[in-house]
């Protein structure tokens, strides 16, 4: 079972460029996307050190893409780069993906708008092939929208989905939505065309079918739309964060959710991208519950000290000596005290204790010791917010380099202490 996480690496040092059309010359294109390909490899090699097998490519990786704004013949001029992506790859045993946006609609009832949806697929299609890789890397578009008469609009996603180049069709799957399209709509679909499903545990939370059936059981008819060449089985796991809309994904997963649903499966073969916004955060922490013991005790420590520091001193040091030592750290343990802490309020004088730790045990230049005091001061006055502070933080950890200073403060305001 491979894990991953969408798009965006929350580190510093993974960053992706983009710019507006305005100033989307050819020499800028060239230098935003020789610099993208070059991030994604480090990326790669990231996610590939933290045993991080899927991952979901950014759909602005080509600035403008799809579009006739980038005249720059990057298929061409970057192919080197791109076979070197894929080879890494299929090295390392990664499973990559894209999703085309919101606007690729392929059953609207305005051809223009198709034809520009055809072209957003065959440019994520043409990322796939030019990294050289095969049917079980997939794009995933929702049908669409409904136009007044549901039926007639899966009638039309299928009659363009049958005049796609045999290349789109390869690599698309389809995905049950939270508006419109249940997962028995997609499986509809998918016995009309023969085109795997990929399945939403949040959207069929949110929109059900008509047909009551258990999970495992949708899951199992799911499971039986992927082909041997379509590989095994992608699903998408997310959480509802209850303090936002319906449909708006959780900051993180949570360990005995995860584990529930992960039993719950009863020995079918899949892999499973997190749609959470702590990124990269919750699929190390996934891949580690699955392993059942931290992988990488050490490492783990380095992005979660600072929330036990801030907890307290007494919590901090018992941890931090046993995170150190030779033993065996049970991973649900770990994460249930994480996420209790988590859930608990803290007082300014909290954070203040915390961070005069930071200040006093890390080796910053005096200048940055001068601003962090000053923050800290404007902060216990409430001339700043604990926001402001954090920030005012992470600005010291990128200028100094304090790179696993900067993960720790990071997870801290995923937590919103």
């Amino acid at each position: 079972m491979k894990i991953g996480y969408a798009c965006i690496c929350l580190d510093p040092r993974f960053h992706f460029e983009t710019c507006i059309q305005k100033f989307a010359t050819e020499s800028r294109l060239r230098s935003i996307i020789r610099a993208n390909l070059t991030t994604m490899q480090k990326l790669l090699e990231y996610n590939a050190g933290h045993s991080i097998r899927m991952y979901r490519l950014s759909s602005d990786l080509i600035p403008f893409g799809s579009s006739p704004v980038n005249t720059v013949p990057w298929l061409q001029e970057f192919a080197a780069q791109f076979q070197s992506l894929g080879d890494y790859v299929r090295k390392h045993g990664m499973r990559v993906s894209l999703h085309p946006g919101q606007y690729c609609v392929i059953n609207s009832p305005r051809e223009d708008v198709v034809e520009r949806s055809i072209d957003e697929l065959w440019y994520h299609a043409s990322i796939l092939e030019a990294m050289g890789l095969d049917a079980t890397h997939k794009m995933v578009l929702h049908v669409g929208g409904i136009y007044g008469d549901k039926q007639e609009a899966m009638q039309r996603f299928a009659s363009v989905y049958k005049r796609l180049d045999p290349i789109i069709q390869k690599h698309l799957i389809i995905e049950n939505d939270d508006r419109y399209y249940t997962i028995e709509d997609v499986l509809y679909l998918s016995a009309q065309l023969s085109i795997p499903v990929v399945f939403d545990n949040l959207h069929h939370a949110i929109l059900p079918p008509a047909i009551e059936r258990t999970q495992l059981e949708w899951l199992t008819l799911v499971s039986n739309t992927w082909k041997k060449e379509d590989g095994i089985m992608k699903i998408h796991f997310c959480q509802q964060d209850v303090k936002k809309r319906k449909g708006a994904h959780a900051m993180h997963i949570d360990a005995d959710t995860f584990l529930a649903f992960i039993r719950e499966r009863e020995g079918l073969d899949l892999d499973i991208m997190l749609e959470v916004k702590d990124k990269n955060i919750s699929a190390i922490k996934c891949r580690n519950l699955l392993a059942k013991s931290l992988q990488d005790a050490q490492g783990e420590w380095k992005r979660y000290w600072l929330l036990f520091l801030l907890d307290s001193t007494r919590l901090y040091e018992v941890w931090n000596t046993l995170m150190h030592s030779s033993c065996e750290i049970q991973s649900l343990d770990f994460y249930h005290v994480c996420e209790d802490i988590g859930r608990r309020v803290h007082s300014a004088s909290d954070v203040s204790r915390m961070l005069q730790h930071v200040v006093q045990n890390m080796d910053w230049t005096q200048r940055t010791v001068n601003l962090l005091q000053r923050a800290i001061t404007a902060y216990e006055a409430g001339e700043k917010s604990l926001e402001q502070l954090l920030d005012t933080l992470l600005r010291a950890c990128e200028r100094e380099q304090t790179y696993d200073l900067y993960d720790a403060v990071l997870l801290l305001k995923t937590y919103e202490v």
